[in-house]
């Protein structure tokens, strides 16, 4: 993935990809990782820190949780 590998490896390591389905879904999860990780900006990137619930909407987040009877 980061390192060139010799043709012959290279070789070895997709046949092994082709016949491996836990390796082959591993490869692709860590290919999406790496490109999230260099992502530059998030598009929540924009959203104001300073912004707030309105009351309505606390007193209805209020209501709903304490709809939720605890599982333990």
């Amino acid at each position: 993935m980061d390192v060139s590998l010799p043709i012959h490896h290279r070789m070895m390591l997709r046949m092994h990809l082709m016949l491996c389905k836990y390796c082959n879904r591993l490869s692709k999860q860590l290919m999406i990782l790496k490109k999230a990780v260099h992502l530059e900006k998030l598009p929540f990137d924009d959203v104001d820190q300073q912004e707030s619930l309105s009351e309505a909407a606390r007193a209805r987040i209020k209501r709903a949780v304490g709809k939720v009877s605890p599982s333990i």
